[in-house]
């Protein structure tokens, strides 16, 4: 859980989670939590200040309410300032975090 919290201004997966603390035991006989364990343990936790996104098929990414609002609030903040042509490039800005979020679910998927 630390490493998650360490990398609180982005995003991860629930099994990346799972391999991080399979690193950490190296080779002892203990087991690292299952899925459906590390999700509980997560929520139970951190309660409302974690966001799981659960589609089907689909890696759950884990991150922070904070980070997740804090994405919406900028978008949402720029909009009311900005003409069409900034206004363009800042839905551009906003659709790379999360493309970029999303990249990195597949990445950590992979490993």
């Amino acid at each position: 859980m630390a490493d998650l919290q360490q990398n609180d201004e982005e995003q991860t997966t629930v099994n990346y989670l799972i391999d991080n603390i399979k690193t950490y035991l190296g080779d002892c006989d203990s087991m690292p939590y299952g899925f459906t364990y590390m999700k509980k343990r997560i929520k139970d936790h951190y309660g409302d200040d974690i966001i799981i996104a659960e589609i089907n098929g689909k890696s759950n990414v884990v991150t922070f309410t904070t980070t997740a609002s804090k994405i919406l609030y900028d978008f949402h903040q720029q909009s009311e300032k900005d003409d069409s042509t900034r206004e363009k490039m800042r839905v551009i800005e906003t659709a790379a975090k999360l493309i970029k979020g999303d990249i990195k679910s597949i990445i950590q998927s992979n490993i």
